[in-house]
């Protein structure tokens, strides 16, 4: 394609949707059995894109039914609530098959899963895991599950490789980040701007909001409070009672003893 045009190859394609849907249809018109490369290409995004969703609406249900049981986990309402968050998906994706779309799509793909979202939650669950809940506790617990002791090359990770790198990934963002561009020329307003990294915040800030929430709700002094929340419960167990003569209903009941 750089040859046809007469241009280099970083000249001939920008990174974002154009690339593939515009550039990739191009190249694989140029190759041998260009119909079988294109039937694999977007067969390829079909899949892609259909597995994403699964994640992405799985992650939201399974969240929301762990935090509800109660109430969505009935036979019915568990339905019910799938259909309502696959319809509500549906509806708002609308927006970015309208003319405008493209900038819709630009903006939530420039600022709803940026580098500083996913390194934050990495930082704070390698926090979580390697320093609170602790990497001995972590590994004795994948040992009990699988019968195999993570390396100690896992402990550095979860205590100190991941967090230092991740650290270092959100300063070089930030150092060279620069205002979201389409082609080159068109300048979003501001309020889009404000849009977008109201969507970066909206999930890098809900891990410090939640701590001052349970913070603010736990009794006893700063340092106790500090004290309670940043210590795993102490020595999980499950207790099975049987019960009824020809069909078992097993009850499982979680305490947990804190010293």
């Amino acid at each position: 394609m750089a040859q046809k045009q007469g241009v280099t190859v970083d000249n001939v394609v920008e990174s974002g949707p154009g690339l593939a849907f515009i550039a990739y249809p191009q190249a694989t018109a140029m190759m041998p059995l260009p119909q079988f490369w294109s039937v694999c290409f977007f067969l390829m995004l079909i899949l892609l894109t259909v597995d994403t969703n699964f994640v992405i609406v799985e992650s939201v249900i399974t969240t929301v039914s762990d935090m509800f049981p109660k109430l969505f986990r009935a036979p019915v309402r568990h339905e019910i609530f799938v259909l309502i968050i696959c319809i509500s998906s549906f509806l708002i994706q609308l927006t970015l098959v309208t003319e405008g779309g493209m900038y819709v799509f630009q903006l939530i793909d420039f600022y709803g899963s940026t580098r500083v979202c996913q390194n934050c939650m990495a930082i704070c669950q390698c926090l979580a895991v390697g320093w609170i809940f602790g990497a001995d506790r972590f590994s004795n617990i994948i040992e009990d599950m699988t019968g195999q002791k993570p390396s100690v090359f896992f402990k550095l990770c979860w205590k100190y490789i991941i967090p230092l790198w991740s650290l270092i990934s959100i300063i070089l963002y930030l150092v060279d980040y620069k205002h979201l561009l389409i082609n080159d020329f068109y300048i979003y307003p501001d309020w889009a701007y404000a849009l977008g990294w109201t969507m970066t915040l909206s999930s890098v800030l809900m891990v410090p909001l939640w701590a001052a929430g349970q913070m603010c709700l736990t009794a006893g002094t700063f340092r106790q409070r500090l004290s309670v929340l940043c210590r795993p419960a102490e020595a999980p167990a499950w207790r099975r009672r049987k019960m009824g003569e020809k069909g078992t209903t097993v009850e499982l009941t979680t305490f947990a003893v804190r010293s």
